[in-house]
């Protein structure tokens, strides 16, 4: 009895063994997939580690390219290149008018009907070292060529900026206006009776946001509307300008362009 008693529990280990080894071959297969999924999830990670170092690396390139690129700018203030800082600039403008000249019931010919170039002006601006500025304008109207601008410009602090060259003197304020902004292409009898250009050197600024502004200067001196480069004496001409526009930084719209001054 006890023979058989031990034959049946040894049969019935030798069962829970085979049994056993099903199950433990497939806890091993799990293992080993856990693991293998481990290690793609490691491989995947170190991957994106390394994409996202590379956008990184691009990105800083990238940036550091665009400090070095200049910038093509067009628009209404011309067309030009600049550096990214803004420290170095050109621009190109010009203007071009055209005008006609018709004398009616002229039997004597005392004028030429005629077309006419009355300005034809290359604009050279740009700007070094962040804080100098120059303009060359030449003008090839009328048949001849006149050298109108022709002066740089220091204008580190916007309440003091010294200007050296040829450009507008400070007297005769349509004088002073662009000639893109003049309603016509000649000015009124009055602009005769102040210089055009002069040679000189000149202190300018505006004070509290442009409310006043002024410029002082020493130029060679030169007749009533003359436009011309040389001194023909040793006499220097002292001009200056004081304008004041109460307004221009209120809440009164239709006030901010009055304006007072004195040259």
């Amino acid at each position: 009895m006890k023979q058989r008693s031990r034959i049946i529990i040894g049969a019935a280990l030798a069962t829970l063994a085979l049994a056993g080894r099903p199950a433990r071959a497939q806890q091993t297969n799990i293992e080993q997939r856990l693991e293998q999924l481990e290690e793609e999830i490691r491989v995947l990670k170190r991957q994106r580690e390394i994409d996202n170092e590379s956008a990184a690396t691009a990105a800083a390139a990238a940036a550091e390219q665009a400090k070095k690129t200049p910038l093509v700018v067009a628009g209404p203030e011309g067309f030009g290149l600049k550096s990214p800082d803004g420290n170095y600039a050109l621009r190109l403008k010009g203007i071009l008018q055209v005008d006609s000249r018709w004398y009616l019931d002229d039997n004597a010919h005392n004028g030429t009907d005629t077309f006419l170039v009355r300005r034809a002006r290359p604009i050279l601006e740009g700007t070094v070292f962040k804080d100098f500025d120059f303009r060359l304008m030449p003008d090839f109207g009328n048949g001849q060529v006149v050298l109108y601008d022709a002066y740089t410009e220091w204008r580190h602090f916007p309440w003091l900026k010294l200007r050296v060259g040829k450009f507008k003197s400070p007297v005769g304020l349509e004088q002073l206006q662009e000639d893109i902004w003049t309603t016509f292409t000649e000015r009124s009898l009055v602009t005769d009776l102040v210089p055009n250009r002069d040679v000189g050197v000149q202190l300018g600024g505006d004070l509290w946001d442009g409310v006043v502004s002024y410029a002082a200067g020493v130029f060679n001196g030169i007749p009533d509307g003359a436009n011309s480069d040389l001194d023909g004496n040793d006499g220097k001409d002292y001009e200056g300008r004081l304008f004041v526009q109460p307004f221009k930084t209120t809440d009164l719209t239709p006030l901010q362009g009055l304006g007072f001054g004195v040259a």
